[in-house]
This record gives C-alpha cells, structure tokens and sequence, in this order.
C-alpha cells in the first residue's frame, strides 16, 4: 500500500503572480547557467580526450584546469536544479513532498556546497602556488578531488537518509531542505557555504598582500654608471612584470566580489530566517536569481580571463630587476628546455600546451607545466607577447 504524505504547509497552489514572475526570472537564468557550464564542460573534455599532446600530459597535471573542471561539473548541478522552475509553472504550483520536490531539492543542496567547496579549492591552491610556492603531487592530488567529491556527496545524502521522507519542502520559490529542519540546514548547508565565503576572501586577500609586497619591494635602482644602460632595460621588465601582477589582481578581485555577491544575499537570508526574522519571498527570489547565475559567471571569469601576457612566476626574481649585482631579470617555470631567440636574446620555452585556463594558471606555472619563459638581457630590451588562441 503506497504511504500517502502530508503536504508541507509551505506548498503554493496555485502561484501567485509574484512567485511565477520570479520563478521564470530564476529559470532563465538557471537555463543561461546550465547553457554556458555544460558548453565548457565539453570543450575541457574534448581538450583532454583528443587534442594531441594534451590528453596525456599537460590537462591532466595542470591542477588548476581540474578544479575549474570540477567547478563547470558542480555548476551544472547546481544550474539543473533551477531549471526545475518551468516545471513548477507548468503546473501552476509548488508542492511537495513529491519526487520533483526532493530531486530539486537534492540538486541545489549538492550544486551550493559543491560550487562553494571547488571555489573555495581554487582559491587555497592559488595561495599555495603563489605564496608557498608549492603543490601537492599529481597522485596526491587526485586524491584529494575524489574525497572532496566524497565529503560533498555525505552532506547532500546524510540529511534525507535520515529524516527519510519529509526532509525536502517548498522553501520560498523552490523546494530544499524543509524548514522543520533548521539544524540539518546549518551544518550540512550553510556552515560550508560560509566557510568557503570567509575562506576564499582571506586566501585571495593574502594572495593580493603578497603580490602587493612583491610589486612595492622590487622597484630596479641603479648602483653605478656600468649599469646604466641595463637600468633602462630591467625599468621596462619591471614595468612589465608589475602590469601582469595588477591585472590577475584585479581578476582576484573579481573572484572575491562576484562569489560574495551571488553567494550572501541568499545565505543571509537563511541565516535571518533562523532567527525568526524571515525576509520576504521576493527578497528570496531576487537572491535566488543572483545564485542561477552562478555558472554563468564562473565560466565568464574562469575561462574569459586566461589570455594574458605569459610571463610567469610571479616570485621575487621576476619583480625585483636591480638588485646591485646586473642580475638578469629570470621568469621561468619548472622545466627548462630552452631555445633562443636570435633577434633579441630572449629565451623561451614552450610547454605541451600553449593555453592558460585562468588568471591563476598563468601565475602558477612555476610548478607545473604549462610554459616557461627565461628573460635574458637583450641590446633592445623589448619583450615579446605571447598570445595562446584557443
């Protein structure tokens, strides 16, 4: 005999007409999500199946191109989840308990945490390569993507397991975990949502310190007249080291405002409402709006951002050009296989893959291998772009 379940008493039937305008708002920006992750997610998974030289060697071991992988793959969960919305104005109703309720509402609680968790991994691993200068193995690595995923797969299951058949409901637009259950919302939710804002802002900010004291701290000063000529030519290294450091600033900069900006207003809002001071469901459905397009936003910033200057190893050899001695200014990665530049000295070598997925990618490269680039002194002193096409 099939068991009959009590309807929540946050259920609409029908939709009122504010709820259906913003369910259609959060649909189509889910739909715009999903559209952009999925595309994204197929074209790294074309890279790392069939372009020679890659699939063996350079995506595998480039760590950050993982995590913004994994990124795409919790973004298009988390993007299905709001597509959902049309299903909900199709029937002119939101309901649950119901199969649709509890998909929906499994969806978001594993695409939130995961998208939070894999920001949250990218954020740690740019502050590891760059300040640390240091990386885990590949081996170690790809353990650590598989407990991830692990840790991200017992919070989302642990709470319906458990409450068995009422732990999804109607939560403002959209079904998630019911709100009998504040606790189970806290720690296996929320808690981990915050943990990745105020981590991901302190990891970037220290980041953006080091690169700051990198900058102010390796201005070239000339020490006698034999150095004159070489003055000018490391002025320009410098000037050109110290535009490269201000651009993938800026870029962390947008990483911070733009996961905080989509991420808080709703977290906020949760957190009020578990204080008895629930804020109004447009304002969830204005913050569950900004939250659809999560994916969208990741793939903008995370793929729209990787085509810079290639010089790399942000460290202090590669900022500080005049140090006394005529030192020549030294940006290299991890391997060096070099071949000359016959027209201005310069040293270059090129890796499997000519591409950086990311602003991180292209200042980590000092441990892994995407490109190293050797700058020696030239009679000319010019540098020359490097431009990766996707």
């Amino acid at each position: 005999m099939e068991k009959t379940l009590k309807v929540a008493s946050s259920s609409l039937d029908p939709l009122t007409n504010s709820t259906r305008s913003g369910m259609i708002a959060i649909g189509v920006c889910g739909t715009i999500s999903l559209f952009s992750a999925v595309s994204s997610f197929l074209f790294f998974t074309y890279r790392i199946l069939y372009w020679p030289g890659l699939s063996s060697q350079a995506p595998a071991r480039r760590q950050v191109f993982m995590l913004i992988y994994n990124l795409f793959i919790a973004d298009i969960i988390q993007a299905s989840s709001f597509v959902i919305s049309f299903w909900w104005i199709s029937q002119n109703k939101l309901i649950g308990p119901s199969l649709v309720c509890d998909t929906q509402g499994v969806l978001i609680q594993i695409g939130d945490v995961a998208s939070g968790l894999w920001a949250l991994a990218i954020a740690i691993h740019t502050f590891f390569s760059i300040v640390k200068q240091k990386t885990v193995s590949h081996r170690t690595f790809v353990i650590l993507l598989v407990i991830l995923w692990a840790i991200i797969m017992i919070l989302a299951t642990v709470g319906p397991i458990r409450a068995k058949d009422n732990f999804f409901a109607p939560a403002g637009a959209w079904c998630w975990v019911s709100e009998e259950y504040h606790a189970e919302r806290l720690y296996l939710h929320y808690i981990w949502i915050f943990i990745s804002e105020i981590g991901s802002v302190i990891l970037y900010t220290s980041t953006l310190c080091h690169l700051y004291f990198l900058i102010n701290t390796g201005t070239p000063r000339p020490f006698g007249p034999h150095l004159a000529r070489s003055y000018s030519r490391n002025a320009k290294a410098c000037s050109a080291s110290r535009t490269i450091v201000m651009r993938c600033s800026c870029h962390m900069v947008m990483y911070i405002f733009a996961y905080l900006g989509l991420t808080l207003p709703l977290a906020a809002g949760r957190a009020m409402a578990m204080v008895n001071r629930e804020p109004s469901i447009e304002f969830f459905i204005a913050a569950g709006t900004l939250i659809a397009c999560s994916g969208f936003v990741d793939v903008v910033l995370y793929v729209g951002t990787r085509n810079l200057l290639a010089t790399n190893c942000v460290t202090r050899e590669s900022i500080d050009m005049g140090n006394g001695n005529g030192t020549q200014p030294l940006v290299e990665g991890s391997k060096n296989r070099c071949s000359s530049n016959t027209s201005s000295g310069m040293m270059m070598e090129e890796a499997n893959d000519h591409k950086y997925e990311s602003c991180e990618s292209m200042l980590l490269s000092v441990n892994t291998e995407v490109v190293s680039v050797t700058l020696r002194d030239s009679h000319e002193g010019n540098f020359n772009r490097i431009s990766w096409p996707i």
